[in-house]
């Protein structure tokens, strides 16, 4: 048996003044952080796609897919000269920093009652640092692809136990066990 979803979405924005907030992450310097600066007119537009289809098997055994993708365009409508890092010198038509282009997730996992493992791999292109024209630069954000694996084991309904990895070793740790024991860490 089979049970899949499509959806599908575009969007436009069209804004009449854009603001950046100074931040130390964004670039600014002590005595620019947290004031604001006009962007002026900017345009954002695209569209977005989500699939799901899950393939049932026997045993309780499922198989559910997953894709996402996203496409965004961005636009200057008005040029200016900024003291704000992230617009510095705009020209009409320029890219909003920091909105990647292209970017999308998919996903598969193995699912029973008691058990699931999972698998994802996410992407995107790489994101201007400043505003800007593509292709990016040595001083832009590069592109990225994650992959990423769990997986989750529920233990009989008489016991339970949360174990979750401890970031300093990387060996899990007991969080919580039930029926009737204190919660304690272990590193």
């Amino acid at each position: 048996m089979r049970a899949g979803r499509l959806e599908v979405a575009r969007f436009y924005n069209d804004y009449e003044n854009l603001t950046g907030a100074c931040t130390v992450s964004g670039g600014c310097s002590g005595d620019q952080v947290g004031l604001q600066f006009n962007g002026g007119e900017v345009k954002v537009y695209g569209a977005e796609a989500t699939a799901g289809w899950t393939v049932r098997l026997p045993i309780q055994l499922s198989i559910p897919l997953s894709a996402s993708y996203a496409w965004t365009e961005s636009a200057f409508q008005t040029g200016f000269d900024s003291s704000f890092p992230q617009f510095g010198t705009v020209e009409i038509g320029d890219h909003l920093p920091y909105v990647p282009v292209h970017q999308g997730h998919a996903g598969l996992a193995l699912v029973h009652p008691r058990a699931e493992l999972n698998l994802g791999l996410s992407a995107r292109s790489g994101m201007l640092d400043a505003a800007g024209t593509f292709p990016i630069g040595d001083t832009d954000v590069p592109p990225l692809v994650l992959l990423d694996a769990d997986a989750e084991l529920t233990p009989p309904p008489t016991r339970a136990a949360l174990l979750i990895p401890d970031h300093d070793s990387g060996v899990p740790a007991l969080l919580a066990q039930s029926p009737g024991t204190a919660s304690s860490k272990t590193s």
